[in-house]
């Protein structure tokens, strides 16, 4: 078995020679004087000194013999007035009233039990009768359960009560600072339940006694003036549609499809227009892959590294026939 892939049966290696590196040892020079570390705008700036500016500033003048009397408008026509004296207001003190409560208000003195009927009993009656037989409410547990032997809870024994000696004073706050109102006990506003079990319930109110119903006519429909007339005839399950349906001739379609052409036996070429007016292009092969590109002279080489070729005329160019040979061959390779 060969294990050689077509890459390396097929693969040839170019003549390329290795680049030569243009740095030198003599192209660093290290500084020998001190780093003074300092910046440009340091080196040359020069300071211009001292800039004078106008002072506008009012001149000091002299103050006079005469005191200072410090009176000003306001102090010329301010009126003070007199503040009157605060009155301490006493409130009276609290008395309680002598009337005793009754706690009766307007719902309870105006309030009427209304008597109704007995409400019913909304539970529905059972589908089945009482059963002839007592229903067996035993289970395979109950059947086959087996009680175990649980023994009785322990009782805690407490210890025997001793009262105490000496007399306990068992008056609170609420006790001693109670202070009793004479109230007469409210009256139930509620009905007995005899008095209004045995009479028609009345369903009368405030609202129904007062108001009055009017006799309001229904507004009529506002209705569209019909566009279909109505059928007149009977009507025996039939729509709108199968009424007013016209039934039409079906109108036969023209085919637009073209005739099927007999095929050939001759066999179909493989050209077209592409192979046809193909025409291949040279492929041109960048000059900056070899270390000495054919039609092309070295000259210098820049500060920063690039290299500068200048290109050969055509008399020059025919003393390079090896390099086109080079080229002509990298070129076949790229097309197969």
């Amino acid at each position: 078995m060969d294990l050689k892939p077509t890459y390396k049966d097929d693969y040839r290696v170019w003549g390329i020679q290795k680049r030569q590196n243009f740095k030198t040892q003599d192209n660093l020079k290290p500084c020998t004087d001190g780093f003074i570390n300092t910046t440009t705008f340091q080196d040359d700036y020069h300071f211009p000194g001292p800039i004078s500016k106008e002072n506008f500033k009012p001149a000091h003048a002299p103050m006079g013999p005469r005191p200072f009397d410090g009176l000003s408008s306001y102090k010329q026509e301010y009126i003070p007035y007199s503040v009157e004296p605060y009155k301490c207001i006493q409130r009276e003190p609290y008395k309680p009233s002598v009337i005793p409560f009754d706690g009766l208000t307007t719902q309870r003195k105006d309030y009427k039990g209304l008597r109704g009927e007995a409400s019913k009993s909304v539970r529905s009656k059972p589908a089945r009768g009482t059963p002839a037989t007592k229903f067996n409410c035993s289970t395979e547990f109950r059947d086959n359960y087996t009680s175990w032997p649980i023994r009785p809870r322990p009782l805690h024994k407490y210890g025997k009560y001793v009262p105490p000696e000496v007399a306990m004073n068992m008056t609170s706050t609420a006790h001693a600072d109670f202070v009793e109102h004479k109230i007469s006990p409210a009256v139930a506003v509620c009905p007995q339940t005899q008095a209004w079990n045995w009479t028609p319930f009345e369903s009368k109110s405030t609202m129904k006694d007062d108001y009055k119903s009017w006799d309001a006519k229904a507004a009529p429909l506002i209705r569209g003036v019909q566009q279909i007339e109505k059928p007149t005839g009977p009507f025996e399950n039939t729509t709108t549609f199968r009424a007013d349906y016209v039934s039409h001739a079906p109108a036969r379609t023209l085919s637009c499809k073209p005739i099927l052409t007999v095929q050939c036996s001759q066999p179909l070429d493989n050209e077209t227009t592409y192979c046809t007016s193909y025409i291949p292009k040279e492929i041109k092969v960048c000059p900056a892959g070899f270390a000495n590109p054919p039609g092309y002279v070295y000259e210098e080489t820049q500060p920063r590294g690039h290299r500068l070729y200048r290109k050969l005329s055509a008399t020059q160019n025919g003393n390079t026939a090896n390099a086109a040979r080079k080229v002509n061959s990298v070129l076949d390779y790229t097309r197969n």
